[in-house]
């Protein structure tokens, strides 16, 4: 796989569970951003964020990339807490940072999900295949690995999961 991937990492936690399966489903020397361990402020309608807000500078990586890939637990039936306010800060993309946010059409972006039941939340990606569309990217899709599951039955979600990245 020769594509240049991002992956933002949602989880509340370092040394988690979330990146545990990035790593088993991609290389090792992957570009991972862990969101529990950067600055992304909530969404503020003035624009007023403090000066180690990092939602920019991730922005920026998001755009050197040719994929975004956004790994998530499931908390509650939807994606964690530092997931949800680093998505909702793409409205400085339509708002404030006109230029990077149309400069993200036509990237690629995925999801990658665990937790401990056997499949997906019903509607568990619509938030980002909506916001891809909003955004004019390219939604490739999702995986999602139930973590009670040992990781050497990964390999027919990590051949799923390759395929998706290589359409």
């Amino acid at each position: 796989m020769s594509n240049n991937i991002l992956v933002i990492n949602g989880s509340a936690r370092a040394n988690n569970n979330t990146a545990r399966l990035v790593h088993h489903l991609l290389s090792a020397n992957i570009n991972m951003i862990e969101l529990s361990e950067v600055k992304v402020s909530h969404y503020d309608y003035d624009g007023h964020y403090p000066i180690d807000d990092s939602f920019q500078e991730i922005t920026d990586q998001m755009l050197e990339a040719d994929i975004i890939i956004l790994a998530t637990p499931v908390y509650w039936y939807t994606m964690s807490g530092h997931m949800k306010v680093f998505l909702d800060r793409w409205t400085d993309l339509v708002t404030t940072h006109k230029a990077k946010g149309r400069a993200l059409k036509g990237k690629k972006i995925a999801i990658i999900a665990q937790a401990t039941s056997e499949a997906m939340p019903s509607g568990f990606e619509q938030p980002i295949k909506l916001t891809a569309e909003y955004m004019d990217m390219e939604y490739l899709g999702g995986v999602f690995w139930d973590m009670r599951r040992p990781f050497s039955e990964i390999q027919e979600l990590k051949s799923q999961f390759h395929q998706i990245l290589n359409t």
